[in-house]
């Protein structure tokens, strides 16, 4: 089942879609500028199917210098569980996004069900 809400700015793997809110994937059409610590911080939703658990992963290489910005700040991983799909919408939304230090091709790996894929997202750069 496809969540809806799809496009070209966003990128869905399971029952994970994340959506692009202040940027655009793949295009280098937002300033750069890193905050006071060097990090530049991208607002960048995730969808999750009702009913699902989900843990994002950013790998170990690219840790220095990206970061999950939803539930609990700064992470490596963070495990995202949706409503029950009986009593639910469709999907949960969780706000959060990237800190990155400069523009990247970031793979991110997204586990479900004993399943993990691998996405990669353009951020602040032209393609990958």
């Amino acid at each position: 089942m496809d969540l809806p809400g799809g496009g070209p700015n966003s990128a869905a793997a399971g029952p994970a879609r994340f959506t692009a809110l202040d940027i655009r994937f793949g295009r280098p059409d937002r300033a750069a500028a890193p905050d006071g610590t060097g990090w530049i911080s991208l607002k960048i939703a995730l969808f999750v199917r009702a009913g699902s658990r989900v843990t994002v992963t950013i790998p170990a290489q690219h840790r220095a210098t990206a970061r999950l910005l939803y539930l609990a700040g700064a992470d490596a991983a963070t495990t995202f569980e949706s409503c029950p799909a009986s009593t639910g919408p469709v999907e949960t939304a969780f706000p959060g996004g990237f800190a990155i230090t400069g523009p990247v091709c970031l793979p991110v790996d997204v586990g479900w069900d004993g399943q993990t894929a691998r996405l990669t997202l353009a951020l602040l750069r032209g393609g990958c």
